[in-house]
């Protein structure tokens, strides 16, 4: 089997139990639980036991036709031009690996360009679409639950939740928060800010958690100025221990954003020539000109 294909079939798991009302949580525990099958399988020790508590406990709560006219809804949703699009779109933001430099970022930045249009689009048809078929639609799954009734969570199915990780567009959000946290620790605010407009330009209902991100990376980017002049301050002095120098400037300013983040300011200064960096005996010497 290719990889392709498999990614396919991974994909369309993913969407079917979102569809059917697991989290992104249980969805990732249920297909661990079954990576371990697998292994089983391979090994000839499989059994017919069920997968594991999460599969037992979890009951959807809705009748046979809420489920089905989710079902059959979901699946005319994965045939729309748009679907299919952020499809193709996704599967060339997993070529990407770890996004990192300017040139990483810049490739993010320009799937996510292409990939907005079409997640906007894709959203507008489930607002246009899912009331047709005697579907509600709500911004976010947790939200809802937090305030239906006891009727309404019996028939969960019969409801679409635009923060769904099986959307198909849900890997997009990801990949911003991704391109925005790497711009912080790259010292590149042309770039976040690059990043922001873009999803601003669009309408789009995007989960609270991607804002929280945005918000920490911005913060981040911003405690990156008085890192700057935390560095020039030790011009002079010499060598100095590249680990020590990060716990005195988190301790000595409070930021919260941990030494990874630190250690990315590090490397951009140095790709700047404000300082230089080598490694001597396991441990990162940094001298600031």
């Amino acid at each position: 089997m290719s990889n392709r294909l498999a990614n396919e079939v991974i994909s369309s798991t993913i969407r079917i139990l979102s569809a059917a009302g697991f989290d992104e949580d249980q969805i990732r525990q249920l297909l661990t639980e079954a990576s371990t099958r697998v292994s089983s399988i391979f090994e000839g020790s499989e059994e017919d036991a069920p997968l594991g508590d999460v599969a037992l406990e979890f009951t959807i709560g809705s009748s046979d036709d809420a489920e089905n006219m989710s079902w059959e809804f979901m699946q005319k949703f994965e045939e729309i031009p748009e679907f299919k699009q952020l499809s193709r779109i996704e599967r060339r933001s997993q070529a990407l690996d770890h996004i990192s430099g300017t040139k990483g970022i810049e490739e993010a930045i320009d799937l996510i360009e292409k990939a907005l249009p079409f997640t906007q689009s894709a959203q507008n048809w489930l607002l246009t679409e899912a009331p047709q078929a005697g579907i509600s639609v709500y911004p976010s799954r947790d939200q809802w639950a937090r305030d239906a009734s006891d009727e309404e969570l019996d028939n969960e199915g019969k409801n679409v939740f635009l923060d769904d990780y099986g959307l198909g567009y849900h890997f997009v959000f990801n990949l911003i928060s991704s391109a925005a946290e790497a711009s912080s620790r790259s010292m590149d605010s042309k770039h976040f800010a690059r990043i922001i407009e873009l999803l601003e330009s669009e309408e789009i209902l995007y989960p609270d958690d991607l804002t929280e991100r945005l918000s920490r990376a911005g913060s981040a980017l911003q405690k990156s100025i008085v890192f700057r002049d935390y560095i020039s301050n030790l011009s002079g002095y010499g060598e100095l221990m590249q680990s020590a120098m990060i716990d005195d400037f988190i301790r000595s300013t409070r930021f919260e954003g941990g030494a990874y983040i630190v250690e990315g300011w590090v490397d951009a200064l140095a790709e700047e020539g404000v300082l230089t960096k080598e490694k001597r005996s396991g441990r990162w010497r940094i001298t600031v000109h």
